[in-house]
């Protein structure tokens, strides 16, 4: 049993793109209705609907998305902690959901494979009205593949539809500028209310999805915002709030100590990996941050993937174990095309502070 990939199709004429999308999530949901149409329990059915939207909503387009696709982050996202630890009544389910997601990430893995690279040349896969006959691999070996992976011409043929069609859409380089908006005291007005000033720098508020207004709800679908509230900015630090790429540095944390940051907005926001993983953690498709200014806000979207997020941590916690065993080892990171650093997360309210044990003061060095 599979969740189909949902069949892609451009938008027919007079139609607009969101009557199009309908048209997959529909049909998909069918097949997962048929799909579920035996098991006694319909709970089934709704969860795997959710993780179908989900896994839908933060597909980013490309290969990398689908070879780090893991049924556990998919499974979190839906269930949260129960995911892991089920009550009674839903672990049949539980286990369900995990041989379809696991079923599926394997078929979209290999669907995904050929995509990528089995094509002549992309202007004929961007051209071609055939869809699999621009392809050039062996069809008995496809037709194998086929018999061990169910479904997996389909899925092949729906990613190939969707990269052609977003590659006729992006016309331009617009990268390197993250998704933002800008927010009014009224779209917000508890956002612009009088906070008490505290010393506690680096330590910044958290609001969750249910407690967003529904203007910036239908904007986002992230589980939280991440608010900072700012002094004026010049004109080049307010332009690179809406820089879109991330880098990996390494430096040294407010206590002294090597580590790791997830830098944003040109460097101008730092967030320190191994104490805020909780927060990475937690991130499906994008880092959002809203950024208070006197009468304004500005909500941005940094991209930052989930389903990537774990190997970005587990890169982070390799450098800083290099570093406590042999700072020489480490490669010193270039930060000249950086900002100076105005925001640095070192802790979120609500959120638990992560750290490598190897840095507890009670370890003898």
């Amino acid at each position: 049993m599979i969740i189909d990939p949902q069949r892609f199709r451009e938008p027919a004429h007079g139609e607009d793109y969101e009557e199009s999308q309908r048209y997959y999530t529909d049909d998909a949901m069918g097949d997962i209705d048929d799909a579920c149409s035996d098991y006694p329990s319909r709970d089934l059915q709704r969860l795997l609907s959710e993780a179908a939207r989900l896994i839908d909503i933060h597909d980013d387009g490309t290969s990398a998305y689908y070879e780090s696709l893991d049924p556990d982050v998919v499974g979190t996202w839906v269930l949260g902690t129960s995911w892991h630890k089920p009550v009674s009544y839903d672990a049949e389910n539980v286990g369900l959901m995990r041989d379809v997601l696991e079923h599926y990430r394997d078929v979209m893995r290999r669907a995904s494979v050929y995509a990528d690279n089995t094509y002549d040349d992309t202007w004929r896969l961007l051209n071609d009205e055939n869809w699999l006959d621009t392809l050039c691999f062996s069809e008995r070996q496809f037709a194998i593949n086929s018999l061990r992976h169910p479904g997996l011409r389909r899925a092949a043929q729906a990613l190939i539809e969707r990269r052609r069609f977003r590659s006729r859409l992006c016309k331009h380089d617009s990268a390197r500028q993250a998704q933002h908006s800008r927010l009014t005291p009224v779209d917000w007005p508890e956002l612009f209310e009088p906070v008490e000033p505290t010393n506690d720098t680096g330590t910044y508020g958290r609001v969750l999805y249910e407690e967003l207004p529904e203007r910036l709800q239908d904007l986002i679908d992230e589980q939280s915002v991440l608010v900072i509230r700012c002094d004026s900015l010049n004109e080049s630090e307010h332009s690179a709030l809406t820089h879109a790429a991330s880098k990996l540095i390494f430096g040294i944390d407010v206590s002294g100590k090597p580590a790791t940051f997830e830098v944003f907005a040109g460097g101008l926001l730092r967030i320190p990996v191994i104490a805020n993983r909780n927060l990475l953690k937690e991130i499906r498709s994008n880092l959002t941050v809203v950024y208070v200014f006197a009468d304004y806000a500005l909500v941005v979207e940094y991209p930052w993937r989930g389903m990537t997020g774990k190997a970005r941590i587990a890169s982070a916690e390799s450098l800083e174990i290099q570093a406590f065993k042999n700072p020489a080892l480490v490669p010193s990171t270039v930060t000249n095309d950086l900002l100076p650093c105005r925001f640095i997360v070192n802790r979120v309210e609500g959120l638990p502070t992560g750290r490598l044990d190897l840095w507890a003061d009670d370890i003898p060095f």
